[in-house]
């Protein structure tokens, strides 16, 4: 399974023996639990860096209207000062708010994948038992919960990824 965050690729490798013995289980799949909190970083960014390059021409319009006014003798104020100004500032509320998430989602995804290990790390005893056969309830429970683990954690990064939907929402709808 091809992630695009480094450090979810990174845990999907420390996964496989619980993965394994998930299936065997038919327990909730671990690493297909974690491409729900799967992101690329870098491109997230790339694409709020790219939003705020390209309200710069708002900017300079602004800027240059306010000046034109001014060699004019008019004063700097009116209906379309103030909208330059307005969508100035949404831009720039959008582009703080972009780089919070991207910021956020990152976090949530390193997160996830530290605590995935650390789950498959304390079930691998277990998860060598059921691999080698052994499908009493003990081993088989352990596997089961640490899925489960692993699992819920996720569905908690989603309820909070659904909360910076409807922040950007707020700011661009």
């Amino acid at each position: 399974m091809v992630f695009m965050h480094p450090e979810l690729r990174t845990a999907a490798a420390h996964l496989v023996r619980l993965r394994a013995a998930a299936e065997l289980l038919h327990a909730a799949d671990p690493v297909d639990a974690l491409r729900y909190v799967d992101c690329a970083p870098a491109a997230l960014r790339g694409m709020v860096e790219r939003a705020r390059a390209a309200q710069k021409p708002l900017a300079e319009a602004n800027v240059e209207y306010s000046e034109a006014r001014i060699r004019g003798g008019c004063a700097v104020r009116g209906e379309l000062v103030r909208a330059y100004r307005d969508e100035r500032e949404a831009a720039d509320r959008t582009v703080m708010a972009g780089l919070r998430i991207a910021d956020q989602l990152d976090g949530f995804a390193r997160a996830a994948a530290r605590y995935a290990v650390h789950v498959a790390i304390e079930a691998d005893t277990a998860c060598v038992l059921v691999l080698d056969g052994d499908l009493t309830p003990e081993p088989a429970d352990l596997v089961y919960e640490a899925c489960t683990a692993i699992v819920h954690q996720v569905e908690q990064y989603l309820l909070a990824i659904e909360g910076l939907a409807s922040e950007l929402d707020g700011l661009t709808g």
